[in-house]
Order: structure tokens, then sequence, then C-alpha cells
């Protein structure tokens, strides 16, 4: 390197290497701030460390299509570099390989298998567009603070590691692909722009605070097949509307949807056992729930603050209701315990203090088969609330609709059926004379 930048001193314009040459060392062409262009051919399978890094002038490099291996940092810091098209004989692209390349607008690359290391893209700022077919792995923050990317189209990946998008705030559209495996930790944290997404039933995990903070996030479709969904995952997605939690899924982990404020409708399927501590906190527009047979465990404030809540069923093998459960629904008027027999052995007795100033006192209707459920619930003597039980012959509670609202509570439906009932028969008895 050394006898290079003898000869030919740091005010190249333009570098081409010759056909035959198999590999660019480390920091050969580092810091050639004058360098236009580089052509690279065919021959060449590896680009060293921080080969050319730093070249500020560089725009458009001719990579070589026989290139295997971009090492790290290989073209960081190239602040004029604009696009770059990857052959389709790269298999490994290392940590760093276009960092901080602000200029940079689109990438794309046929390669099969291709793993793109940890912050490989990153603090790209002006990158827009991704097109990416047959990636293996996109590591730890590879695109992270790519502020200006807008679409991601990523045909058939395995992992998605943690802080991959991270910050990328004006990504709205991204096309995840069946064959994705894990999205890692905060790979879309705070991607205030995302709209929607829908998760294919290959995705076991979903990790922690993935999508954390996307405010805009309305839509979501989980997968068939998640097994894992790390705490705080949704957590302040405040558009969020609805969402489905799938069967494979047996734990609902801390905060994963705290303080989704715009979520109407959620539906819990049978498999599900334990939603644990804040998972639905602050859900101010759910207004009722279901929760399945499956669930043996309501954990601390796992509906605390929703304030919209008028009624929840709990299935058969619920077992255990934590320490402000349900704290704070100041519109929650009927429980539903649907079981004829009574395993509810744990209740904490804030569970249902659901009073303040607003509320400083409450009746809650409960509702049970044959009524098993009678003075088996307390209140810590500050909360003011009463219970008042009724027996029911079969399930009448609040079941997940498609809006998540209902025009009526399921009490007041029973009694409006109960008078069309009685203007029938009176009908009848009146037709008979």
């Amino acid at each position: 390197m050394g006898r290079w930048r003898e000869a030919c001193g740091s005010d190249v314009i333009r570098i081409i290497i010759a056909d035959g040459i198999t590999a660019i060392g480390e920091r050969v062409f580092s810091g050639y701030s004058a360098v236009l262009s580089v052509t690279i051919p065919s021959s060449v399978k590896s680009i060293g460390k921080f080969a050319f890094s730093g070249c500020g002038s560089l725009t458009t490099p001719d990579v070589g299509k026989g290139v295997e291996t971009i090492c790290e940092s290989a073209f960081a810091d190239c602040a004029a570099l604009t696009a770059v098209n990857l052959p389709s004989s790269l298999k490994t692209m290392e940590e760093g390989a276009f960092q901080r390349c602000y200029a940079l607008e689109s990438l794309s690359t046929g390669t099969f298998g291709l793993i793109i290391a940890d912050r490989a893209f990153k603090d790209c700022t002006s990158l827009k567009d991704v097109h990416l077919t047959n990636v293996g792995t996109i590591g730890v923050e590879a695109f992270c603070g790519c502020i200006s990317l807008e679409s991601i189209a990523i045909s058939s990946f395995s992992n998605l590691m943690k802080g991959a998008f991270k910050g990328c705030t004006s990504l709205s559209d991204v096309g995840i692909w069946q064959g994705v495996c894990t999205i890692g930790d905060e790979a879309f944290l705070g991607c205030i722009s995302l709209t929607a997404v829908i998760v294919p039933d290959s995705v076991t995990t979903i990790g922690y605070q993935a999508f954390i903070g996307c405010s805009s996030l309305a839509d979501v479709t989980i997968s068939n097949g998640l097994t894992e969904l790390g705490a705080n995952a949704f957590r302040d997605c405040a558009s969020l509307k609805a969402v489905k939690i799938p069967s494979t899924l047996k734990e609902i982990q801390d905060r994963a949807f705290d303080n989704c404020r715009s979520l109407k409708t959620l539906t819990i399927a049978e498999g599900v056992e334990v939603i644990k501590s804040y998972a639905f906190h602050d859900c101010y527009a759910l207004k009722s729930v279901r929760v399945p047979d499956s669930v043996t465990c309501l954990e601390d404030h796992a509906f605390g603050g929703c304030q919209s809540m008028a009624s929840i069923a709990f299935g058969s093998g619920l077992a255990s209701i934590g320490y402000y459960a349900l704290g704070w629904c100041h519109n929650l008027e009927s429980v539903y315990f649907m079981t004829n027999t009574w395993n509810l052995t744990d209740i904490d007795q804030t569970a249902f203090w659901i009073t303040d100033d607003s509320r400083p006192t409450a009746t809650l209707d409960v509702f049970s088969p044959n009524n098993v459920a009678k003075d088996k619930l307390t209140v810590h003597n500050g909360a003011w609330v009463t219970f008042d039980y009724h027996p029911i012959s079969s399930f009448v509670g609040p079941t997940a609709t498609e809006s998540g609202e209902s025009d009526q509570s399921p009490l007041v439906i029973a009694i409006i059926a109960s008078v069309v009932l009685l203007c029938a028969l009176a009908v009848v008895v009146r037709n008979r004379h």
C-alpha cells in the first residue's frame, strides 16, 4: 500500500483493477478523496477491510461479477456514493461495509443466501429503496438510521436481527416473505411511518421491542406459527386497531401491547396460557374481552387502565388474577366466569379496583353458571366496589367482533330479548281470543 501511494499519490481520480487480480487488500485506496470511479474485474473474489473507505468523491463503483466477499467497512464513509448493484456472486457483506454512505439512494442484488452483516448500511440517510432476493440473514442494525428508506422488498430470508431497521422513520411499506423465521429485538423500533405489517406463518419469534413506537401502525396480521412474542413488542403503537393472538403462542409477554390506545378488537385464541403484566395496559378503546379456557393466569395490571372496557369474560381454566389486573377500568360493568367448577384460588384484592375520583363507587354484575362465583370475589376496602351476582345457564358474555364494539351490553341484550319474547307471547294469546 505504501509503494502505491508513493507512486501515484492521492490525486488519482479513476481506478481500474487489472484482470487476473483475485483480492484487493486492506486499506489500499482508503482516504483517496479524489477518486471518482472504480472498476473491479470478475477475477476479484474479495474486497479487503477499509479498501475504499473515505473515498469521498466515489459515486458508482463497478463491483465485479465475481466478488464473493466485501469485507468490513470496505466502502464506509464514501459520502458521494449514490448507487450500488451487488453481483449475484456475492455471498458475504461484512460489518459496516457501506455504513455512512450518506448519498446512497438505491440498493439491489440478486444474490442467493447473501449474509448482510451488522451495520452494513447503517446511517445511509438518503437510501430510499431496497430490493433484495434470497437473503440469508440481515444483521444487527444493518439498515439502522436510514431515515429516508420508504420501502423494502426482500424475498426469502431467514432471520432479521436486532435493530435491523431501527429508526427508519420514513419506512411505510414492508414486505416480509414466507420463509422468515425470526424478527429480532428492536427490528422496527421507532418506524413511525409504518402503517401495516403482515407476519407470515413461517415466523416463530417476534423479539423484544420489535415494533415499539410504530405510532402509525394500524394493521398487523400475526403469523399462525408464532411461539414467542417479546416484551414490549407492540408497545406504544397508538394507531393499532385489531389484534388476533394465535393458538401457538403460550404467553403474551409483559407490555406486549401496552398503550395501544386505538385497539378495539382483541381475539385471544384457545391455547394461550398466560397474559403477563401490563400486556394490554392502557388500551383505552378496548370495550370487551373474552379470555379463553386455556388461560390460567392473568398477571398484574394485565388490562389495567382500559378505560372503555365494559365487560370481560374468563374461561374455565383461570386460576390466578393479579395485582390491579383490571385496575382503573372505569366503565367496567359486567364480569363473566364461564366455569361450572370454581378453580380461581388466587385473586388479588386490588384486581377489581375500578374506582377513583371519576367513579368513587361501583357495582359489578358478576355472571356465572349456577352462580358458582357467588361470594367468591373480594376487593380492597378502599376501592368501594360491590358485587351483584347473577346465575346464568349459558354464555351470553362478550365475544370478539369485527368492529370490536357492541351497541349494547350483554345484560341489556338479554333484557331486550326477554321483552321481545314476552311481546310475542302476548300477540299469540290475543290472536287465540
